[in-house]
């Protein structure tokens, strides 16, 4: 009988403390292991094993990797800890292939135990198409502006092509490469032109512009090329010079034909257009006439060419008229 009471008060009394205890550690072990587990995601981007000689078409997007873990360890977790593979190294024709991703540990994820560590997605769908080389020309690419007064003409490139590989698609409709912009209007900025025409050589790098992804050629290769830089050869007419009359006789009076005539000019545009019309000095002779009646007197250039800048270089191609007939009378 006292055996049984006892039992009794200790189901009473102890049982119910027991439980608050253990329903205490429970909740405290809750607690610790939310404290100290951590999760944390990292972008990796995943490598696709395929062969040599197929190619997908579009690169595959990011992997989104989620760890848990134990929060101190993931501290020294970083995305180069895992390698994501797409392997789709089965597929030998072209079309939408499907393939499973699979995770490597690496570095400090390798040796870290409990890590529970998912993938999204799982897996990926990638158009596949074969992979085709073909020899491009290349195309010098040049800014369209020139300096004024010259024109440039483009050489021939060396090499003139390029060998480029890539999805078959994309290959198969790819006219050429261009290489990086070279600028006319610099090539001959602040050059003084010792000849008419000369050549500039330059050799410049392949442009990465343009070319859509998945094509694959050396980008570092440098392109030579040579332009032939020419002055901008004009003929122009400075119309209506003024003839002065030279060495006129006081008791003559001289009636001129016509006292305006043209000069014919052909040269480097960059020096015509900025000619001093002003110093192109025209004059008659009339020093040798010396009674009345009618002379054809030649008109004569009364300026130095040398004095008048860039003139030297220019052609004269003549006046027009060259002479005028002159009238003589008494006074």
């Amino acid at each position: 009988m006292r055996s049984k009471l006892t039992v009794n008060k200790w189901v009473t009394t102890e049982l119910p403390a027991i439980m608050v205890s253990l329903i205490a550690a429970v909740l405290l072990w809750s607690f610790n292991q939310l404290r100290y587990t951590q999760e944390r995601t990292f972008q990796v981007e995943p490598t696709v094993k395929i062969s040599d000689w197929m190619i997908p078409l579009k690169e595959p997007k990011l992997v989104t990797v989620t760890v848990k873990g134990d929060a101190e360890q993931l501290r020294n977790v970083d995305p180069n800890d895992f390698s994501i593979i797409l392997d789709l190294s089965f597929v030998d024709s072209e079309g939408e292939h499907e393939g499973f991703f699979s995770l490597e540990k690496k570095g400090v994820a390798k040796h870290l135990k409990g890590l529970e560590v998912s993938l999204n997605p799982v897996s990926l769908r990638l158009y596949i198409e074969k992979k085709i080389t073909k020899a491009v020309p290349v195309k010098i690419k040049t800014s369209s502006q020139v300096r004024s007064g010259y024109e440039i003409e483009v050489g021939v490139s060396s090499p003139d092509t390029i060998s480029v590989s890539g999805p078959r698609s994309q290959i198969e409709k790819l006219e050429f490469i261009e290489t990086e912009m070279i600028n006319l209007e610099e090539l001959t900025h602040n050059m003084e032109m010792q000849e008419r025409s000369f050549i500039i050589d330059k050799t410049v790098r392949l442009s990465q512009d343009n070319v859509e992804s998945g094509i694959i050629y050396n980008r570092a290769q440098e392109i030579f090329c040579s332009f032939r830089v020419q002055e901008i050869i004009k003929q122009i007419t400075v119309k209506d010079l003024y003839v002065n009359q030279v060495g006129t006789d006081p008791n003559l009076n001289y009636q001129l034909s016509t006292d305006l005539v043209d000069l014919q000019l052909s040269g480097p545009e960059i020096i015509l257009n900025k000619l001093n019309v002003n110093a192109l000095v025209l004059g008659v002779d009339l020093d040798h006439i010396s009674r009345p009646g009618k002379y054809k007197v030649p008109i004569v250039r009364m300026y130095d060419p040398k004095q008048i800048e860039g003139l030297h270089r220019v052609t004269d191609l003549g006046l027009f008229p060259a002479e005028v007939e002159v009238t003589v009378s008494a006074k």
